[in-house]
């Protein structure tokens, strides 16, 4: 958590100090909302690959070789990074905006999937298999965090690159969060260890 919030601190100080033209011509939502979407994509470039790298070993598993895999140990390292990235967002961003401009959605977001990842992990480890299945969803988000931050600098507002990013983070966005999200709770929550999370 203290990770993420010194991340959080730095990259508002790196846009005040370093970057100050850019900076101050960025709305006071958009000063806001920067450091929030550097750190997304801080825990997003370390968990994403690594999530579908699980992914596709998973699909060249048996079902009975499923069985086998030891997720609780496997998805481990993942927990308490994915955790601190949750909680340091939380406080750093997703109180703050809603105390200030009264938005619960982001922190409604962050208590479901803190309770998600916690339920996962302290159950017998059988649910931590679907945990790289939905962290693969964040691939939009690198995408879509990538294309925000280049649109705030005139230099890459309306650029090829910007357009590229924008593509992949729309054609993605039906494989990943709208077929695959709905596929993998349902297959999480009907399978035999679900009943485990209460």
């Amino acid at each position: 958590t203290l990770f993420f919030i010194v991340w959080y601190y730095l990259f508002d100080y790196l846009g005040k100090k370093h970057f100050l033209v850019w900076y101050k011509q960025l709305s006071e939502r958009k000063r806001r909302e920067f450091p929030v979407y550097a750190m997304c994509l801080v825990h997003h470039f370390v968990v994403v690959p690594r999530a579908w790298v699980h992914v596709f070993q998973d699909f060249y598993r048996s079902p009975n070789d499923l069985k086998d895999v030891l997720y609780v140990y496997l998805e481990a390292p993942m927990v308490p990074f994915s955790f601190g990235y949750l909680l340091g967002d939380t406080l750093v961003y997703a109180l703050p905006e809603l105390f200030k401009v009264g938005t619960y959605d982001y922190l409604l977001h962050h208590v479901l999937s803190s309770w998600l990842l916690v339920n996962a992990m302290s159950s017998s480890g059988h649910m931590m298999r679907y945990t790289p299945h939905l962290i693969i969803c964040d691939t939009t988000n690198i995408l879509f965090n990538i294309a925000w931050l280049l649109r705030t600098s005139d230099n890459f507002r309306g650029s090829s690159i910007v357009k590229t990013l924008e593509i992949g983070f729309a054609l993605l966005f039906l494989p990943t969060r709208v077929i695959n999200l709905p596929l993998i709770l349902w297959a999480a929550f009907n399978q035999e260890y679900a009943k485990e999370l209460g």
